[in-house]
């Protein structure tokens, strides 16, 4: 079983700090139960989740990261792509919502900290396609940053994880490593991301995928 990370929500703004935590650590990656560095030590990120890219768009900014390092001291923001609930989204206005996603993660590298590219959906067996697409564009993009870390789908529901989601995982998964062999993949779990025993019980078969336990 691998390791959960836990995020809060929570948004601000305004100048910058290099963090450096990047520098330190370097490229994140699994060992046993245990997200470790290059040096292979353990290593502990904490930040804030940007809300849903379409609704508070606002705060997609290198102002906001810059923020939250300074004033926070994260070592991580998570970019939420809001991907169709509401009357905008992703799947609306893709290059809009691309955009917002790239700011952030443009500030978090000028930062040197790590950031979660997050495919923000409840259902996002529904959108595989959509997904595949986003996240290719992203490994092809970001994929030399040891910053990056994918989380390709936000929360699941009340659904299967053999069934539903480990396919849909390994579909997206296979797409990022042909353009990103290297960097962390974070997989959520059914149930609001609290059967991760489903998932230590049917593991999918990739040398640096999370999973993530939600308390």
């Amino acid at each position: 079983m691998k390791l959960a990370l836990i995020f809060a929500l929570c948004l601000v703004t305004a100048p910058a700090l290099l963090a450096g935590v990047v520098e330190e650590n370097g490229r994140l990656r699994t060992d046993g139960n245990r997200i470790v560095g290059e040096h292979s030590k353990p290593v502990t990120v904490h930040g804030m989740s940007h809300f849903w890219s379409q609704w508070e768009g606002e705060f997609y900014t290198a102002e906001t990261v810059n923020w939250l390092v300074k004033d926070w001291k994260v070592t991580l923001v998570r970019a939420a792509l809001g991907v169709h609930d509401g009357e905008l989204g992703y799947q609306q206005q893709p290059a809009q919502e691309i955009a917002k996603i790239r700011r952030v993660v443009d500030a978090a590298i000028a930062n040197d900290i790590y950031v979660l590219i997050d495919w923000h959906d409840h259902h996002a067996e529904y959108n595989i396609e959509d997904a595949v697409a986003f996240f290719s564009q992203m490994a092809k993009t970001y994929g030399g940053y040891p910053h990056v870390i994918y989380e390709i789908y936000n929360e699941q529901l009340k659904v299967s994880w053999s069934e539903t989601v480990k396919p849909y995982a390994e579909r997206v998964i296979a797409a990022i490593r042909q353009y990103d062999p290297d960097n962390l993949i974070v997989v959520r779990t059914p149930y609001w991301s609290q059967r991760f025993d489903e998932a230590a019980a049917d593991p999918i078969v990739d040398p640096n995928v999370a999973y993530v336990l939600h308390f």
